[in-house]
């Protein structure tokens, strides 16, 4: 929690969230599994990430994403959904292995538990809404943004002004606007559920990411699950 106020809070510059605790967390924490990557030498947390098994969102608050998304149609998938949210990693340790170990524990939990998804809303940092329907349109175009699961955002969240546009722009100059985590969604092989939301406490757009186990790139199988085939 102390890292994750060290990154959202602080780092971010979020005035919303500034508390005397020093402590980034919500009411989703208590009946949620946290992976960590500690630093043995120092002891010290460098990343963490926090995993939402779909039985427990049910029989709780729901998923976070629920927050800013309508996920009526995804409601059978539920109980073979983990959710994934809050990646953080110390800046010093960022470009390391931190990134690395925690996608290996995520693997290690969804192969113990036999879930079939993954989904988490991919957040950005936007300045501008003509960069984001540059992004949208890339997305779109690319059919890595689906309509299959009928995943909207919330009227509250709703991104007003949001279109398909012609940017002139490359194809990989667009893509290296997304963060390292989109980006690490994109290589395994994830889609992204309808249109992006607004998260008004963080001062993102969220994208809602759905990742199959059985969709999972070719090139990052072996690798993302254990050695499964």
């Amino acid at each position: 929690m102390r890292l994750r106020y060290r990154v959202f809070v602080e780092e971010e510059k979020n005035l919303q969230m500034l508390n005397d605790s020093g402590l980034e967390q919500d009411e989703y924490d208590v009946y949620c599994d946290h992976l960590i990557v500690k630093d043995l030498e120092s002891d010290r947390v460098v990343g963490t990430y926090r995993l939402l098994p779909g039985e427990l969102a049910i029989l709780n608050k729901g998923f976070y994403s629920e927050s800013e998304f309508d996920l009526s149609s995804f409601h059978s998938f539920k109980p073979q959904t983990l959710e994934l949210g809050r990646s953080c990693i110390d800046p010093i340790y960022r470009g390391g292995k931190a990134i690395q170990l925690l996608w290996e524990g995520v693997a290690g939990y969804i192969t113990e538990r036999s879930y079939s998804y993954l989904i988490g809303c991919a957040s950005v940092h936007i300045p501008s809404l003509n960069e984001l329907n540059v992004i949208y349109s890339m997305l779109r175009q690319k059919q890595v943004l689906t309509d299959r699961y009928g995943i909207q955002p919330l009227e509250t969240h709703r991104i007003r002004g949001l279109q398909e546009v012609d940017s002139g722009f490359s194809e990989k100059e667009v893509f290296r606007k997304l963060p390292p985590l989109m980006k690490g969604y994109q290589w395994l092989g994830a889609e992204i559920g309808g249109d992006p939301a607004y998260d008004a406490l963080f001062d993102t757009v969220d994208f809602f990411i759905v990742l199959e186990k059985d969709r999972v790139t070719r090139r990052y199988k072996k690798h993302f699950l254990n050695g499964e085939a």
